[in-house]
């Protein structure tokens, strides 16, 4: 069967009132827009957009007592992996009742078993280690076990909140045929909540030497780590952590400022261990997939568009990505859609995002295929929808890149069957124009000289910690931004006051000319003349006639206005900064 490569629009979503009260807060004029922080782009491919056909060949079926999600909350935590070998699958489940455990079957669905039932209290989120004698799963937090009878609605640690705890699973003779298990606790810099941070996004570098993740402090925010394992024979720990996020310093350099104001996530590994990728803004609220090459510290933004990006799975040659994305669908557009530095959004993408992308992370979180490089333009691929009502949150290449494993979910807005095997479902998709090639070779990364460039762990503090009364910095190119934090990353006030005269960058508007030259001379203050527009004219139309010509060294008229909007400060002329409102006929209209 093809895949489908349509894609749906979800339905209208509410926007919560702490979305709106926190939105509230930001004052949006023009303002000169920050490029990413230490990126470089990509050369654009050197090939042309394309869709390629996408083909079913097989859908994996449950072995029968499975629960593929979480039989107390149904949500979508349930994952399925290809394992390191090519011909198991490991995966999270729930037997019909019981607690999340860990499982293993083969490619067709059958001898499955369960590898932690029994021996451990709960387990899930396997990452097999290339050894195939060890994985990396996730297991009940001691702040979980205070909180977890407690519903949602009451839960000060839920919607993604919670506490984190991991250990490792020693299995012999392997993974896949655990007759003895052995499980260290896997110890972090800040083990806990307890301690101050959650741990999250972790998971193994391929040579098995190294972890990478996420801590998200309570004081200062988020901070992305790796650092080497080390087994005492009684517990695992990470030594030589050092921080990936990009040094910043609280002076006056609005690109430098935004490096530490961004919330950061670590994601994938590519290129063999070589390259990471990870999440952050590269403007306001808008979160895009970046790729960091652990080497020399080089940062790529692969992502441009304006709404939410997150999944990443590189082709194993490097030469496609696929990749999952609100394209399309305009659910953070509508925070993103006026470029503006990151100033806040340590703490503003962490609180409203999350809130706004929570609920339906299905809805507006579907899967893309393209070359291996930055967005060229407004082409991000091809979207990869096997199935109607149905989503991907889970995806894995086959090691010669022909084939991927897929983790699909049913819509949340279609009626819920009552097998819950009905909610999820496993599929793997061919792609018959591809040729098998060979996978990147795995980089030893005790050979990359990472402390080169990195942060050392105990030398780095988050933007969250630092208290700033008020701080004006300038623009890359024009305009200022007045920034005030008070609090902790946990609980924080914050404002950010921008202003500006600039023209928005052209695709806000559907505009062919270029921007009108500037003047030679500022505007004389008080003039009332505002110099920007959402676009700029590109055609007249009886709506919009064109302006009386004048004869050269005759006085500019301005167009008509209409009463002022609000009373400026003073010692300035009346409309001077809230501007009049103009006439629709003197409004510029877009082609």
């Amino acid at each position: 069967m093809a895949a489908s490569t349509r894609a749906t629009r979800p339905a209208a979503q509410h926007t919560p009132r702490s979305s709106r009260l926190l939105t509230a807060l930001v004052v949006l004029a023009v303002a000169a827009v920050v490029p990413p922080a230490s990126a470089q782009p990509r050369p654009p491919p050197a090939h042309g957009p394309s869709h390629e056909p996408i083909e079913v060949v097989a859908t994996i079926p449950f072995p029968g007592g499975v629960v593929p999600q979480d039989p107390k909350t149904g949500g979508t935590n349930f994952s399925a992996d290809l394992a390191p070998d090519g011909r198991h699958i490991v995966t999270t489940f729930a037997p019909t009742e019981g607690e999340k455990q860990v499982g293993v079957m083969d490619l067709d669905g059958t001898d499955f078993h369960c590898i932690t039932c029994g021996r451990m209290k709960s387990a899930w989120g396997p990452d097999v280690f290339p050894d195939q004698q060890r994985m990396l799963v996730q297991v009940p937090s001691p702040v979980d076990r205070l909180t977890e009878a407690l519903p949602d609605g009451l839960n000060p640690l839920s919607a993604g909140t919670g506490d984190q705890s991991y250990a490792i699973v020693e299995c012999l003779p392997s993974v896949y045929d655990c007759r003895t298990l052995r499980r260290q606790p896997l110890e972090f810099p800040r083990n806990s909540l307890l301690e101050g941070a959650q741990n999250r996004t972790v998971s193994v570098s391929p040579d098995g030497r190294y972890v990478k993740w996420a801590e998200i402090r309570t004081l200062q925010g988020s901070v992305m780590v790796i650092g080497r394992l080390h087994s005492d024979g009684a517990k695992y720990t990470v030594r030589n952590p050092l921080v990936l996020n990009p040094p910043y310093r609280l002076g006056s350099d609005v690109a430098a400022w935004s490096d530490g104001s961004r919330y950061y996530e670590t994601g994938a590994f590519a290129d063999g261990g070589r390259t990471l990728k990870y999440g952050t803004e590269g403007t306001a609220l808008n979160y895009d997939i970046y790729e960091l090459d652990l080497a020399t510290g080089r940062r790529t933004r692969v992502t441009t568009d304006l709404d939410y990006n997150e999944l990443y799975a590189a082709w194993p040659d490097g030469a496609s990505l696929a990749y999952s994305s609100g394209r399309g669908l305009d659910r953070m557009t509508v925070f993103s859609q006026v470029p503006r530095p990151p100033l806040i959004d340590l703490m503003s993408f962490s609180q409203l995002g999350r809130i706004a992308l929570w609920n339906n992370r299905l809805c507006m979180n579907e899967m893309w295929l393209m070359p291996r490089g930055t967005q060229v333009g407004t082409y991000g691929g091809q979207p990869v929808v096997p199935g109607d009502n149905w989503h991907i949150r889970g995806w894995s290449w086959f090691a010669d890149g022909t084939k991927a494993l897929v983790t699909e979910f049913r819509d949340p807005a279609e009626a819920t069957p009552v097998d819950p095997a009905e909610r999820v479902r496993l599929q793997i998709l061919s792609f018959p124009n591809r040729k098998p090639t060979a996978p990147e070779p795995v980089v030893d990364l005790d050979t990359v000289d990472m402390a080169g460039w990195a942060v050392p762990y105990d030398r780095y503090v988050g933007m969250g910690a630092h208290a700033v009364t008020d701080r004006t910095i300038a623009g890359s190119a024009a305009g200022t931004a007045r920034v005030r934090y008070l609090g902790t990353f946990a609980a924080r006030r914050l404002r950010t006051l921008l202003r500006g005269r600039r023209h928005l960058p052209r695709r806000l508007g559907d505009c062919a000319s270029p921007p009108p030259p500037p003047r030679s001379r500022p505007a004389p203050r008080g003039s009332g003349r505002r110099s920007t527009a959402a676009c700029w004219p590109t055609r007249r139309t009886a709506r919009s006639p064109a302006p009386p010509s004048r004869s050269p060294g005759s006085p500019r008229r301005r167009p008509p206005t209409a009463p002022c909007r609000s009373t400026c400060r003073p010692g300035r002329a009346t409309c001077c900064r809230s501007g009049p409102a103009r006439a629709a006929s003197a409004r510029p209209t877009c082609g």
